[in-house]
């Protein structure tokens, strides 16, 4: 990709953490950008950043639901509402 849609899609990120406020934005402490972009790169592949972040027990929940889901039903409706974990499979099955 051209350097200047590199810097664009970093604008908007940017723009979006500084309008944030709401959940899971306001949890953003750091941004850091590396890789080929930061070296200056005139056409990067891509744009690596490293966040760093607080966690509330919302997003523990959330981590903890994609993890026992095996990755596939939490976060891809991530930032909505908190779900439950799905059961074990098997679990409440009667023979």
């Amino acid at each position: 990709m051209k350097r200047e849609r590199a810097t664009a899609m970093v604008g908007e990120m940017l723009q979006r953490l500084d309008e944030g406020g709401s959940w899971p934005l306001e949890l953003v402490d750091a941004v850091y950008v590396f890789g080929s972009y930061a070296r200056g790169a005139l056409e990067p592949g891509d744009v690596d950043v490293a966040v760093d972040f607080r966690q509330d027990e919302r997003m523990k929940q959330r981590t903890v639901a994609y993890l026992v889901s095996g990755g596939i039903s939490a976060w891809p409706t991530w930032p909505a509402a908190t779900t439950s974990p799905p059961p074990p499979s098997g679990a409440g099955a009667t023979s």
